[in-house]
């Protein structure tokens, strides 16, 4: 039992409370709660996991990552000594704190005798629905213990203040911005403390692949690419052969159109799954589509399977797209903030005007707390975010509401005692200025565009492809976020 030696031991006779197997495998045992047991057994590894429906994920959000990696790039332009690199902590839930609340016990059955095995359990195990909170309360107060800052807006993100390390954990996974030196002193912390994998570096021709994400840097700029991940998810879902196209989305899904095939419905849900993967992270150039295909999983259509398809074929002719910033000057203002709300808009002009007007203001609104809430993470992580920043708006009578300049408006039915109206009309927090629609970016993230538009636009927040690199490159899993769907 290889890696369980310090969590579970076996004993000869059955556990107290019972002589045999109860609902679930185990759920007669002392304190061992609605769980069966199971083993994953081979000639090189023998592992015991608990199956259990409530499972939890522990500590961040898929695209925390992906922000704070052109935070920190924007953060250290012109510091080209500040280095990147991942560590991980091996089978890191086996390495949390033991039980204190009395003894607990698990069975399985021998993969070659097929008789029931007894163990007295000590600490967490893998599958339990308590290992990630356990390893949390492991891990985040030992980077506290050493000098660590947790974030209180963002628990993911450690900041040091005396070193300036700043360090983003996602479950045993921890992606670390600093000086060599530090980050040296760190992982030799870490490796004293707990059992890791070697640790990686970035650097030119040496990519680092952090939870499917390519980050690779070369001599003027730092990228962020899902380039493999996609790839790996075109042979996944044997699209090797797709004809790209210019934009993921071209027309409305057909929500009359035939129900899809039972058998189609497992893959429909994995290439969602790996699209909404791909949206958080490094892609969104593709985040209007997939929330359009994503309204149809609860009864997918022939249509729908239509539109996932022409994604794929989308991101089979831009695999190399990227995130980037410059190392030394950034290429933009890093606190401009696009902004548009436009849905469905009635026929009459002067309805669709006011509503689109209304729209437009609520969606100001919500992107000023947006972005003070990131200006907190920023702080956090001591990264400066610069006030007031500017929020461009393409709807006139939104920027006359926030600029608080027309005396007699069709919005006099918003309180503007509101703290947010408040808030939006601070010039020490935001700046409200006019953009022409051409270039309203958020454009992307709100209707269908025709082709030229939508590659203008993508090309103002992704105006570069990632280097090819040489070498060895490491393997990317594949929709490692959805096991349901692949398992």
């Amino acid at each position: 039992m290889d890696g369980l030696s310090t969590k579970v031991h076996y004993v000869d006779t059955p556990a107290p409370g019972g002589g045999g197997r109860g609902r679930g495998g185990c759920l007669w045992m002392s304190n061992a709660q609605d769980c069966t047991s199971a083993v994953v057994s081979s000639r090189v590894s023998r592992r015991i996991l608990l199956k259990q429906m409530a499972l939890t994920s522990l500590i961040t959000a898929m695209w925390l990552v992906s922000l704070l990696f052109a935070l920190l790039s924007f953060a250290h332009a012109g510091a080209p000594a500040v280095s990147h690199s991942r560590i991980s902590a091996h089978v890191a839930f086996l390495q949390s704190h033991g039980y204190t609340e009395g003894k607990k016990y698990v069975c399985f059955r021998h993969p070659v005798t097929k008789e029931w095995m007894y163990y007295s359990q000590s600490g967490p195990i893998y599958g339990e629905s308590s290992a990630p909170r356990r390893w949390e309360d492991t891990v985040a107060p030992w980077l506290v213990s050493i000098g660590f800052v947790r974030g209180e807006n963002e628990k993911s993100v450690f900041h040091h203040p005396t070193r300036d390390l700043v360090l983003v954990l996602y479950v045993d996974d921890a992606l670390v911005d600093g000086e060599e030196d530090d980050i040296k002193w760190l992982f030799k912390a870490m490796d004293k403390r707990f059992e890791c994998k070697p640790a990686e570096w970035l650097g030119i021709s040496e990519p680092l692949d952090y939870l499917g994400m390519d980050v690779s840097i070369d001599d003027t700029h730092i990228y962020l690419s899902m380039h493999k991940y996609i790839e790996n998810t075109l042979k996944l879902l044997e699209y090797t052969n797709l004809k790209p196209v210019r934009t993921p989305i071209n027309a409305d899904i057909d929500a009359s159109s035939p129900i899809l095939k039972p058998h189609m419905l497992r893959k429909f849900m994995t290439a969602v799954g790996c699209l909404g993967w791909l949206c958080n992270t490094g892609r969104p150039d593709i985040a209007y589509a997939h929330s359009q295909v994503a309204q149809h999983l609860a009864t997918p259509t022939e249509s729908a399977m239509h539109a996932v398809k022409r994604i794929y074929q989308y991101l089979a002719g831009t695999k190399r797209l990227c995130l980037s910033a410059p190392l030394n000057e950034p290429d933009v203002d890093p606190t401009t903030v696009n902004l548009r709300h436009a849905k469905s808009q009635p026929s009459a002009k002067d309805w669709r005007s006011s509503l689109l007007g209304i729209q437009t203001v609520y969606a100001a609104g919500n992107a000023t707390q947006d972005f003070l809430h990131l200006s907190y993470v920023a702080e956090e992580l001591g990264i400066g975010f610069e006030l007031p920043f500017n929020l461009q708006i393409d709807n006139t009578a939104a920027e006359a509401f926030a600029n608080d300049t027309v005396i007699k408006t069709k919005l006099k039915h918003i309180d503007c005692r509101q703290d947010w109206v408040r808030i939006l009309r601070d010039r020490t927090i935001c700046t409200p200025t006019h953009v022409d629609t051409k270039l309203n970016v958020a454009d992307l993230f709100t209707k269908i565009l025709p082709a030229d538009d939508f590659e203008r636009l993508t090309r103002m927040i992704m105006p570069r492809s990632c280097p090819i690199q040489s070498g060895p490159q490491p393997i990317v899993q594949v929709a490692h976020m959805y096991p349901i769907w692949t398992a």
